[in-house]
């Protein structure tokens, strides 16, 4: 688990994702960060659920993360099942886990199961077994869960374990105690190991999120609070308060002082030992929700924060830990006003720590029933760090001093759909000697269109100008060390997808990448993917076999692959070489379902690698 993000993300291989390539595009936004899980993502792209028996089949057909082929097989079954129509014949139709129906769509008289369980273990060559247990009960208005996971390498089964307990009450009101994360406003100060917004989704890119405390269910091990929140409802006025005292990886210092936040939640080596848990927060703190009329609402957030040791000065590379002494202040405001009765409206938080340091992000969106645009601005100051927050497209602990123009667009007719965006920032990075500003720009371009049943074309391109660290000989002006330059990077992507018969589907991606830049040659990679997927009843099985061939790591070519239900994972290819996955996934009883994976590597001058994994579900996923 290197760096936890927190947007986005897709099913490679089932119903979302061979469907809607619109997820998949979200994630790979993020293609350098570790999904710990893929429920957790979507929860976050959608944080409600949308109430299926009251949308128009216009309005369903106009939902961003479905297709037009979903669209239709979801309004022929509730013409044939009205509102005995449940979550259960809604994921056999689209071959979608139950529990991810239940993130998209609320059906009130769907009864959830009581228990849900689930065990995973994956092994890679020579990195040993990994392993996670999750256990979920339902019972009435209270609801209880927890997980234990041991990542590959560590001694100890129970390295990480999670648990929490919900009750709602009549009214709104709810009450949960064990560790979860919180989202409010746009995620300044603090929305969930996963809020990071997606940039190449206008639809969805900064938008306004009424506080929320989510349980913690995820394998991240260094993001959640530990300790108790409440949320009461009145009339127009949401209330969520909570007290924390939990703790988090670090890296002391001679002097006593935290320098470094691992987040990648290893504890394998004796210096990776070191660090866990040596962290304490103990926090509080308020958000509210305003509604006083339609189109308009407010958001206020309070936060306060204590650290046990304390925190040390930046660090001196690119001031990412730009956090010192034993506390933090905060507040933010944050807003959704609609323009009258129009399709425009505006969102934007405000935030400030108690150190002075100030961040804000606005944005004008226009939503019409197949068009989306957003213009958004966003800044932070370099001494803006905070443990949960992230501005959009940025991992956690990634904010520094970012100033950032976006301008995005998609609109979907009857020539496909086509997304658009271009984003300028500008960070004042610090090299080993010097700060020096940075600049990036990034160009965003995709079409995709199902000329006729069963056929979907994609094509995309991205082109980005990027810093690149390079290192500097010595000169009469500074000694030898490190230098940022700029580097441009150009990605192309084509991809078709075609269904053969009524249960087997082909998909072919063919993905390039050229990478130039000062101090560095060019290099140029070629992946070629083709994947057979068959699925029919609740069973499905795949093949999936790349090439590549990439001439140096810059110019890495990523690729996502769904091994198992709710398992998302990224890979990249250098080198040269060909890549094997085959899947398969069974439901042995109407609640119980079995899932096996395995995949072999070979690169030209290195070793055969090879991965398996299997995965039980009872009567959830």
């Amino acid at each position: 688990m290197n760096r936890v993000l927190l947007l986005i993300i897709v099913l490679l291989g089932s119903g979302l994702s061979s469907q809607a390539q619109t997820l998949e595009t979200i994630y790979e936004e993020f293609s350098e960060t570790y999904i710990t899980d893929l429920n957790e993502f979507l929860r976050n792209l959608q944080p409600a659920p949308v109430l299926l028996h009251e949308l128009s089949e216009d309005s369903l057909a106009s939902l961003w993360f479905l297709s037009a082929t979903q669209a239709e097989v979801i309004v022929n079954l509730r013409r044939q099942r009205g509102r005995k129509l449940t979550a259960r014949d809604l994921a056999r139709a689209l071959d979608l886990p139950a529990a991810v129906i239940r993130i998209f769509f609320s059906l009130k008289q769907d009864r959830r199961p009581g228990l849900m369980a689930r065990q995973r273990l994956r092994r890679n060559s020579g990195d040993g077994v990994q392993s996670d247990s999750r256990l979920l009960l339902r019972h009435g208005s209270i609801e209880a869960g927890g997980l234990i996971e041991k990542d590959a390498g560590e001694k100890s089964m129970t390295d990480f374990f999670t648990g929490y307990v919900r009750k709602t009450f009549p009214g709104g009101h709810s009450l949960t105690a064990g560790q979860f994360t919180l989202r409010s406003g746009l995620g300044l100060l603090f929305s969930g190991p996963y809020g990071i917004s997606a940039l190449n989704s206008p639809a969805v890119v900064m938008r306004y999120t009424p506080p929320s405390v989510l349980p913690h269910r995820s394998t991240a091990e260094n993001v959640a609070f530990r300790g108790a929140a409440a949320r009461l409802h009145r009339l127009n006025i949401t209330l969520h308060t909570f007290i924390s005292d939990a703790r988090r990886d670090a890296r002391i210092s001679d002097q006593g002082l935290v320098n470094s936040l691992p987040e990648s939640g290893y504890h394998r080596t004796e210096s990776e030992l070191e660090t866990r848990d040596r962290l304490r927060t103990r926090s509080g703190g308020l958000a509210i929700d305003w509604f006083p009329a339609p189109g308009r609402r407010f958001g206020l957030t309070l936060f306060r924060e204590t650290y046990t040791p304390g925190l040390g000065p930046p660090d001196s590379l690119r001031q990412r830990f730009a956090l010192r002494g034993g506390m933090t202040g905060a507040v933010a405001l944050s807003w959704k006003l609609r323009a009258g009765m129009t399709a425009l409206y505006s969102t934007g938080e405000l935030a400030a720590l108690s150190s002075g340091a100030r961040a804000g992000i606005m944005a004008l969106h226009w939503r019409h029933e197949r068009t989306a645009a957003t213009f958004g601005f966003w800044h932070a100051d370099p001494d803006f760090q905070v443990l949960y927050g992230a501005l959009p497209g940025k991992n956690l602990n990634d904010t520094d001093n970012t100033t950032s123009i976006y301008a995005g667009l998609s609109a979907r007719g009857r020539l496909g759909t086509i997304s658009l965006y271009l984003l300028r920032s500008s960070t004042p990075w610090r090299t080993y000697f010097n700060p020096m500003p940075v600049e990036e720009q990034r160009l965003f371009l995709q079409w995709e269109h199902r000329p006729k049943t069963g056929l979907n074309l994609l094509q995309r391109v991205q082109l980005r100008r990027r810093p690149d660290v390079v290192t500097a000989g010595a000169s009469a002006w500074q000694p030898p060390g490190k230098i940022i330059t700029e580097q441009r990077r150009t990605e192309l992507r084509s991809q078709t997808q075609l269904r053969l018969a009524r249960s087997l589907s082909w998909r072919s991606r063919i993905d390039f990448s050229h990478v130039a830049g000062t101090g560095r040659p060019s290099a140029r990679g070629l992946a070629w993917m083709n994947e057979l997927l068959w699925k029919e009843d609740g069973q499905r099985l795949s093949a999936r076999f790349t090439r590549f061939d990439v001439q140096s790591y810059d110019a890495r070519i990523y690729q996502f692959e769904y091994r198992l239900p709710a398992d998302l994972q990224g890979v990249f290819f250098n080198g040269s070489g060909w890549r094997f996955l085959a899947t398969a996934s069974v439901r042995l009883y109407a609640s119980l379902r079995v899932s096996v994976y395995s995949w072999i590597q070979k690169k030209s001058m290195e070793n055969t690698r090879r991965g398996i994994g299997v995965q039980i579900n009872y009567a959830g996923e």
